[in-house]
């Protein structure tokens, strides 16, 4: 829960929530609402009208279900090749992630290697789009 979270609830307010849309992985983040859409911030998502759209895919609200942020291991880099035969993930976009956390499920000791041009930040691509018109810093991304 953030600072803004507790004075919400301080208040006797429900805490703010977040819903992702299942077909592009857009968060709709009720504090701060989506004005470029209409709804201004601190829109409850059970206030958005049933045909409001996803601003990136155009879904509408019905495709939206409460999102709730998973923790995640960071990357860390061999020194060398693994000595072991173990699993290589090329590409560490949510597909890629998705990927190795279903592996690990299944087998919690296989060497994974995840390979990347870039960082490994998990975020999902649709968002850039809506990230960059928000101005939005790359914390608030990932």
């Amino acid at each position: 829960m953030n600072r803004s979270d507790n004075t919400v609830a301080a208040k006797g307010i429900a805490p703010w929530k977040k819903y992702i849309c299942i077909a592009c992985g857009l968060i709709y983040d009720e504090q701060d609402g989506d004005p470029d859409s209409g709804l201004a911030p601190g829109t409850r998502f059970e206030d958005i009208p049933d045909d409001w759209e996803c601003p990136v895919c155009g879904v509408t609200k019905k495709d939206f279900k409460p999102f709730v942020r998973k923790e995640h291991s960071t990357l860390s880099i061999a020194a060398g090749p693994a000595r072991e035969t173990g699993l290589i993930i090329v590409g560490a976009g949510m597909a890629g992630w998705a990927m190795a956390e279903a592996i690990r499920k299944r087998d919690e000791r296989v060497p994974i290697t995840l390979i990347s041009a870039c960082s490994g930040d998990r975020y999902n691509k649709p968002e850039l789009s809506v990230s960059f018109s928000r101005v939005s810093n790359r914390d608030a991304l990932v």
